[in-house]
C-alpha cells in the first residue's frame, strides 16, 4: 500500500469518527503529495514521499515555536498534535548511536592520514549510511564537526 492509499484510507476512518483534527492534517497532506505529482508530473518515490512530509513537519514546527512564543497556546497545541499525525507516515530519525556508527564509518573510509578531512564527503558518505532513517542536516555536520574536533 502506498502511502498516498494509506493516506486515503486514514482520511475514511477518520471521517467516519469525526475526527476534524486528524482529517484536516491527512487532507493537507494528501494535497501536498498530489501537487508535486501534478506538478513534476513524474511517480512520486518513497524518497520523494519523506521530502514533502519533512517540509510539512518543518512548516507545523516553525508555527509551533511562533504560537508559542505569542503565546497563543491553544494554536501551538493544534500544530503539535498535527505534527504528531505526520510524523507518525515518517520513517524512524536516527539514534545518536546511529549517527556516530554513520560518521565513524564515512571517516574511516575517506580519510587518509596526514590529510584534512573533507567535511563534504564525509557528510555525504555518513548520510549515504544513512539513508533509510530520517537525519537532520545540521545535526549530522555539528556530530561530524565534534568527532573530528572541528
Amino acid at each position: 500500500m502506498t502511502l498516498l492509499e494509506n493516506i486515503e484510507e486514514k482520511i475514511k476512518k477518520a471521517m467516519r469518527e469525526k475526527d476534524s483534527l486528524m482529517l484536516e492534517t491527512l487532507r493537507s497532506i494528501k494535497t501536498a503529495l498530489q501537487v508535486y505529482k501534478v506538478n513534476i508530473r513524474k511517480p512520486i518515490t518513497t524518497e520523494v514521499e519523506q521530502s514533502i512530509l519533512s517540509k510539512l513537519a518543518n512548516q507545523r514546527n516553525e508555527s509551533l515555536v511562533a504560537f508559542t512564543a505569542a503565546g497563543r497556546f491553544d494554536l501551538g497545541i493544534k500544530e503539535s498534535k498535527e505534527l504528531e499525525i505526520i510524523e507518525s507516515f515518517m520513517v524512524r530519525k536516527a539514534t545518536d548511536a546511529e549517527y556516530f556508527a554513520a560518521i565513524y564509518t564515512a571517516v574511516f573510509s575517506n580519510h587518509k592520514n596526514g590529510e584534512k578531512p573533507n567535511l563534504g564527503v564525509i557528510i555525504k558518505s555518513a548520510k549515504e549510511v544513512l539513508k533509510d532513517l530520517r537525519v537532520d542536516g545540521k545535526v549530522l555536520t555539528d556530530k561530524i564537526k565534534e568527532a573530528l574536533n572541528l
